[in-house]
């Protein structure tokens, strides 16, 4: 399950209960009907989706998520900046909203599992990383000295329902378990975490209704 398309197909799955058909979420996530269709017999035949005739009634989304994530690596394909912030990480957060990043990785797992601590700031930038060390006033060093990781977003999926916190945007619960799952250190034991979460607070975070055609991108 590699690629873009496959990305926005397994978020849009996770995100959104069924009932639907093939049609109707390759419509949402701006992906072709046969591609669509295909996948969804590989992912029905591994049992993570389950269909009555064409429509699509149950998605194992944990295990859905997992399987993406084995196939994903957040340092691999999102190419990274790794720079340190002087004056600690507290001070960089308001900046980070200020100039529209995203956050994921432990910052955002501990929201969600507060048993997750430290960690290095991960967010997203829509432009290039590079830029965001002079946006910041961050210095670039190398990566094991580094406290912070500006990630060009490999895709736009990356950014679709997005969660406010405390004024600083982080990435959906769905996109922070496949980035937890696929990054470094302790970051996949923190990405278990929060999906023990999320299957206690499911109707709180999965919505019932697919959103119009073209718009999970």
């Amino acid at each position: 399950m590699a690629g873009i398309a496959a990305g926005r197909l397994i978020r849009a799955l996770a995100d959104y209960a069924p009932p639907y058909r093939a049609t109707e979420i390759a419509a949402a996530a701006g992906i072709s009907l046969p591609w669509t269709s295909q996948i969804v017999k590989q992912l029905e035949d591994q049992l993570l989706v389950r269909r009555d005739g064409r429509v699509i009634v149950s998605v194992d989304w944990a295990n859905l998520l997992r399987a993406r994530a084995e196939s994903f690596g957040l340092l691999r394909q999102n190419r990274y900046v790794p720079m340190l912030a002087p004056n600690g990480i507290p001070s960089v957060l308001s900046d980070v909203a200020a100039q529209g990043f995203v956050v994921t990785g432990s910052y955002a797992a501990r929201v969600v599992v507060p048993l997750a601590v430290g960690g290095q700031l991960m967010f997203y930038v829509q432009g290039e990383a590079e830029s965001s060390a002079d946006d910041l006033g961050l210095l670039d060093v190398a990566v094991e000295s580094a406290d912070v990781l500006a990630l060009k977003a490999y895709d736009g999926v990356v950014f679709e329902r997005s969660r406010m916190v405390d004024g600083v945007r982080h990435v959906a619960l769905s996109q922070l378990v496949l980035d937890c799952l696929s990054g470094p250190g302790r970051l996949p034991a923190e990405g278990e975490a929060v999906l023990a979460q999320m299957a206690e607070s499911e109707p709180l975070w999965r919505k019932e209704i697919l959103p119009p055609a073209g718009t999970i991108s």
